[in-house]
């Protein structure tokens, strides 16, 4: 496999990824956890096969970079949430409210990501095209010392995200009210002690609910076409300013 068919068969991977893994309800929470373990090193060899705007945009001060950078930190946070809030795989016992806490991390974190992804592909969508056009018959052969030096260092942005995740979660006041549904009446209620635990409705995948991800795909590809459109009309905007 070429390196640019590989660039965009692991991307599309990532989106239909991402898409899945904002609807729980349709893969289940078993299914949204092992989801979440096969997307992080998907995640990592994006960043290593794209090293070079990931490690300028600590050095570079672009709106680009700074999207980058935006979305390495909430995946990184969404992560560490959602391992913190595990009820299938790495389990913890948690209070209602410690739990409730840490979603509001992972909720917050992961409709982040999804903003900023979509923003994301349409700055970049001209990349994806031109390597498209281009069909590079470059492989990827990276010197294995390269790929451990760059292993180390998302690992350790990745900690320290984690650490402020942590933090985070110990400033955060306790959740003593949450919206539940009961009966298909919504109820504000304290949180319940089932909450921390694996329910039986979260166990299994509900297929009736694929509904949820159209939407969801909907709204991110008019985020994507939005932000394209606007980079063209500010890139037109200034070469006409220049001339």
């Amino acid at each position: 496999m070429t390196r640019s068919r590989f660039l965009i068969a692991l991307d599309v991977a990532l989106l239909l990824g991402l898409l899945l893994l904002m609807a729980v309800r349709f893969t289940g929470l078993p299914g949204h956890e092992w989801l979440g373990v096969v997307f992080v090193p998907l995640l990592i060899i994006h960043l290593q096969m794209h090293w070079p705007a990931f490690a300028a945009a600590v050095r570079r001060r672009t709106f680009s970079d700074l999207l980058n950078l935006a979305l390495f930190v909430l995946m990184t946070a969404a992560t560490v949430s959602g391992i913190a809030i595990s009820k299938v795989l790495w389990p913890a016992t948690y209070t209602p409210s410690d739990f409730m806490r840490w979603r509001s991390i992972h909720e917050g974190a992961a409709n982040g990501t999804f903003f900023v992804v979509a923003v994301h592909i349409g700055l970049n969508w001209h990349l994806v095209l031109n390597a498209i056009r281009r069909r590079v018959r470059e492989r990827f052969r990276g010197p294995v010392s390269a790929i451990a030096r760059q292993t180390a260092i998302i690992a350790l942005a990745a900690a320290l995200v984690g650490a402020a995740s942590f933090a985070l979660d110990r400033m955060m006041p306790a959740n003593q009210k949450v919206e539940m549904i009961y009966n298909g009446k919504r109820t504000i209620v304290a949180p319940p002690k089932d909450i921390v635990v694996l329910r039986r409705e979260e166990r299994t995948p509900d297929l009736r609910r694929w509904g949820n991800v159209v939407p969801r795909f909907v709204v991110l590809v008019v985020l994507a076409l939005t932000s394209s459109a606007a980079r063209k009309a500010l890139r037109s905007r200034s070469e006409t300013a220049e001339r």
